[in-house]
């Protein structure tokens, strides 16, 4: 479901047509605020779950380690 664009029009809960958000009753516009709401969080969690994970990749990818190879000499590591 689309979140409310700067028209402020939603997905109807029923049809998915895009509506007015002041034109649905009250228990209709908690159902799309919650849609919204829902929606929104999954797409955040998946954007910064994709970003740990290419930031893992790049770290591990460049050679030059993390914070803890530039702050902790190991034994043996001269």
């Amino acid at each position: 479901m689309a979140a409310t664009d700067a028209h402020g029009t939603v997905a109807h809960p029923d049809t998915g047509t895009e509506v007015p958000f002041d034109a649905l009753t009250g228990e209709r516009r908690a159902i799309a605020l919650a849609e919204n709401v829902t929606t929104g969080t999954d797409e955040r969690l998946k954007r910064q779950e994709n970003h740990i994970q290419t930031s893992i990749q790049q770290s591990n990818s460049t050679g030059k380690g993390g914070w803890k190879d530039w702050c902790v000499k190991m034994p043996n590591s001269g």
